[in-house]
């Protein structure tokens, strides 16, 4: 059946109508617009490439928190900064610090089979470990009540934790795998660890495109990642004392050693030598005991993880027995009123008694 003219022209002005409303479309749109549930993520997963900045505004700072500074809107043209996001560390105390992004809502990054990034150093040769898909330890389900701690980041879990990787002072791009990844209720997407490995030196690192992506890694940029270091069980932090002796007379001088087992290095020292002595941060210390008495030497060790410990050993100190002669010269004066009593020569003897007898022949 054939519509009427006037019925045909009213339905295209109708058409017509709904395109300036809604703007122009096409029936293949309308096609494809159905057919792409398929490619897309799960429902409620982040639509992919995703930006970790777009979502992830909060950060956590760990360890040595008040050492590490952090700029995420460093712009510098000549080092092909926009908006990079630029790390200042110079070690402290612990000798080790942390970052992470962190969202508490938790996003599900379903679907993402790579996560990628630039990094570069300002000198070369500085340290650093990436940490990829945390999740707060809240979110996660029949977990080990004594779960050992993987990062000085406690209250996260990563997944995954890239090989410690010694950055160049040009841009490089790295991709970690995310396949068999549970990325659903990610909070802490990114996240690195710095250390003093590089020595005591200040370090600055550059950070840029942080993307979550759906396309395979390129093998050229892959980064390897290690253990999860949650499943190796870390032994417990024991401190003990090496010393060369326990015995000695005063003034005695000893050499103590550490001997730390179990907890995660770096270790910070604390050594104490009983009332009125100074403490010392060194591995192996030398301490003089100038008095006779007991004491008790204590050796506490503080883990990278926060986690403390204390040993200890006695040491005797005796009084010395040596005879000193000039004492006793001393003292022998003093008895004596500090007067010396001379006992009379042979020869003086002998020149009396002569004497004696010439004046007794003279009186007969």
């Amino acid at each position: 059946m054939r519509l009427p003219v006037i019925l045909a022209i009213s339905v295209v002005a109708v058409l017509a109508s709904s395109l300036m409303l809604t703007g122009v479309f096409s029936l293949d749109s309308i096609i494809l617009s159905g057919g792409r549930g398929n490619q897309v993520q799960e429902a409620g997963a982040q639509a992919l490439p995703f930006e970790v900045r777009d979502r992830f505004s909060e950060k956590k700072l760990a360890g040595d928190a008040n050492s590490i500074k952090i700029n995420e809107d460093f712009v510098d043209p000549e080092k092909h900064c926009e908006f990079c996001t630029l790390v200042e560390y110079t070690p402290g105390p612990r000798g080790v610090a942390g970052f992470a992004y962190e969202n508490d809502e938790g996003l599900d990054l379903t679907g993402a089979k790579k996560m990628r990034f630039w990094v570069m150093g300002e000198e070369g040769n500085e340290k650093i470990k990436f940490k990829i898909a945390g999740k707060s330890l809240d979110n996660i389900q029949d977990r080990p009540p004594s779960r050992p701690t993987n990062s000085i980041l406690e209250s996260e879990s990563f997944t995954l934790t890239t090989e410690e990787v010694t950055l160049a002072n040009n841009w490089k791009r790295y991709e970690v795998d995310l396949s068999g990844v549970s990325l659903d209720d990610i909070t802490d997407p990114f996240g690195f660890e710095l250390s003093k490995s590089n020595g005591a030196q200040k370090q600055v690192i550059y950070i840029k495109g942080l993307v979550f992506d759906n396309e395979p890694v390129k093998e050229e940029y892959a980064l390897a990642t290690v253990q999860d270091e949650e499943a190796i069980p870390q032994q417990p932090l024991t401190p003990g004392i090496i010393s060369n002796g326990t015995e000695d007379v005063a003034p005695a001088t000893f050499a103590f050693e550490s001997n730390v087992t179990g907890g995660r290095e770096p270790y910070t020292l604390n050594w104490n030598f009983g009332v009125g002595s100074k403490e010392s941060n060194e591995q192996t210390v030398l301490h003089t005991f100038e008095k006779a008495g007991s004491y008790n030497i204590t050796l506490t060790i503080t883990d990278t993880d926060n986690h403390t410990a204390s040993g200890s050993i006695e040491i005797r100190v005796e009084e010395s027995t040596e005879v000193n002669e000039e004492d006793v010269a001393v003292q022998e004066q003093a008895v004596q009123g500090e007067q010396v009593i001379e006992e009379p020569k042979a020869d003086q003897i002998d020149g009396t008694e002569n004497n004696t007898r010439a004046a007794n022949e003279t009186r007969r």
